[in-house]
């Protein structure tokens, strides 16, 4: 998944940043399954594959257990 360089992104360009802000925004008050759902998720993924693990309720992915999720993440604080 594109986590790390959605985040650089975000930082780096404000727009974008505001951008993710309202898909993240609706996607959290229509839900998961939904088109906002799937509008936020797509920054993320780097494949349909991907994407499907992202948006489908109760998808089994070969080599993936149900219900779990890895993910490295990586926080950046500046001071003003």
């Amino acid at each position: 998944m594109k986590v790390q360089e959605v985040i650089n992104r975000a930082l780096e360009d404000e727009s974008f940043a505001m951008q993710l802000q309202s898909q993240a925004t609706k996607a959290g008050q229509q839900g998961f399954g939904t088109d906002a759902w799937e509008g936020l998720m797509i920054n993320f993924a780097e494949n349909p594959t991907e994407l499907r693990r992202l948006t489908t309720p109760g998808l089994e992915v070969e080599g993936m257990a149900k219900g779990t999720t890895t993910t490295t993440t990586t926080t950046t604080t500046t001071t003003l």
